[in-house]
């Protein structure tokens, strides 16, 4: 009975010492494990934090000037200016010293229905959302520049009405393939921008339409 109790106990202390080395090397197992976890998050910050000073944003606001056939009926014009509105995300490339930038591109121009007696017409509006490239020639903060749009053209005609209320024209929406060339000064975080959406053919209106526009911008490090 007596050597019996003893072995017990040598087993119990056997299983205990071998626990506490189990414990051991797993608490040593989750130190390490947390450590690369950390390291990895800073690494993966310090990636986006690099790729973050290689983008930037821009915004532009200004005035917008019909173009193409389709703001035309029977020579007389049936839209005046309007507003338009620009956004994009560019990246920068180092390889061309961050002059060159690339990215995505949102243009839309609202354009007001011109006055004509007898009749009320509504709002044309004109969108490009497309890929965007763009150039400034130099690396100071006054700098002309140029760039690119080309993409998908989303263009909206008014409903027309006469002085009844009688509708005598649907709104109709067209889609197109459209190009956006657009030349400017930056001039620090601001710049100076025209822009022209090229007039394209809209098959379910048989015209084209475009707008030539004038822009007051920012443009601003994502980080």
């Amino acid at each position: 009975m007596k050597f019996n109790i003893q072995r017990a106990y040598y087993n119990i202390l056997s299983f205990t010492q071998s626990l506490s080395l189990s414990n051991i090397i797993n608490t040593k197992l989750d130190c390490t494990m947390k450590k690369i976890h950390v390291l990895s998050i800073l690494f993966l910050l310090y990636s986006f934090n690099g790729m973050c000073q290689k983008l930037s944003i821009a915004g532009q606001f200004g005035w917008t000037s019909p173009q193409g056939s389709a703001f035309e009926s029977n020579g007389e014009p049936m839209a005046k200016g309007g507003i338009n509105l620009d956004f994009d995300v560019l990246y920068h490339l180092e390889k061309f010293n961050n002059k060159l930038g690339v990215g995505i591109n949102y243009n839309s121009s609202i354009l007001f229905g011109a006055s004509r007696t007898g009749f009320d017409i509504g709002l044309y509006g004109l969108a490009l959302y497309g890929a965007k490239a763009h150039y400034k020639f130099f690396e100071s903060k006054v700098t002309p520049y140029v760039a690119l749009t080309t993409g998908l053209t989303r263009f909206v005609t008014p409903e027309i009405s006469d002085a009844n209320g009688q509708v005598l024209s649907e709104s109709v929406k067209n889609s197109s393939f459209g190009f956006r060339p657009e030349v400017g000064l930056h001039l620090g975080g601001f710049f100076l921008a025209v822009g022209y959406v090229t007039p394209m053919k809209y098959k379910v209106i048989e015209e084209k339409a475009g707008a030539l526009q004038f822009s007051l911008g920012v443009r601003i490090k994502a980080l």
